[in-house]
């Protein structure tokens, strides 16, 4: 119904309509399917997974120690604001989404 109203000219009762139905059907969405923010140790995980890729691949990308990319993808370290401008450029990610 949501699609048959959408993009029409409509009157006042129609526009109530189609946003209490938009309301409605948003909080059943949310509800069902519920995300969180993914963190930037978790993008980063599935930016690197994409492209078969570990620890050893970021530890290169990085010039930094096997170790220090390890506690990175688990996220007990964080991204340095160079190590974030060095990684978004690699994989073509938004540098905020990797801010803690």
């Amino acid at each position: 119904m949501i699609d048959l109203l959408a993009g029409h000219t409509l009157n006042a009762e129609q526009t109530d309509y189609l946003d209490l139905l938009s309301d409605l059907y948003e909080k059943w969405e949310s509800a069902q399917f519920p995300l969180g923010r993914a963190t930037g140790s978790e993008l980063l995980r599935l930016a690197l997974a994409e492209r078969n890729e570990g620890a050893a691949n970021l530890a290169k990308l990085l010039g930094i120690d096997g170790s220090l990319a390890y506690r990175l993808l688990r996220g007990e370290r964080q991204l340095t604001a160079t190590q974030i401008r060095k990684v978004a450029d690699t994989y073509g990610m938004d540098p905020v989404a990797l801010l803690p």
